[in-house]
């Protein structure tokens, strides 16, 4: 039995926990990526970099930054969802983890405000 490690209920469920870490980085870093794409496209077409209308490229511009708040939130949601659960069934108490949690939590609703933030002032400048 040399070699073999116990997986106890705590290593597995900070596996589990630092999976669903990674999981939300990730659904965050896609959601910058979605809002960089559009916040480029929508300068570049402003400049006449791109020949295209300016309302067209204000639509594709909002709903890539949409499709960017909606990714940061289901990714901040699902995170909340798989930490809770974790935490829920496992037998240790996990302090330092909920505290995280809540941090990883707020980060991602603050992202999401500021991008919808950036979103009503391109439709506000559609508008005007």
């Amino acid at each position: 039995m040399s070699g073999y490690i116990k997986n106890d209920d705590r290593s597995e469920t900070t596996v589990n926990l630092y999976a669903s870490e990674t999981l939300c980085a990730t659904w965050i870093s896609v959601s910058l990526i979605l809002l960089t794409a559009s916040l480029l496209f929508y300068d570049m077409t402003k400049r006449s970099s791109i020949k295209i209308h300016y309302f067209v490229a204000a639509i594709f511009a909002i709903t890539l930054m949409l499709l960017s708040v909606i990714t940061c939130l289901s990714g901040t949601i699902d995170y909340t969802k798989r930490v809770k659960k974790q935490i829920s069934l496992s037998k240790f108490e996990f302090n330092q983890e909920k505290n995280m949690s809540k941090v990883v939590t707020l980060i991602g609703i603050l992202l999401t405000l500021i991008e919808l933030g950036i979103c009503i002032s391109i439709i506000k400048s559609i508008i005007v």
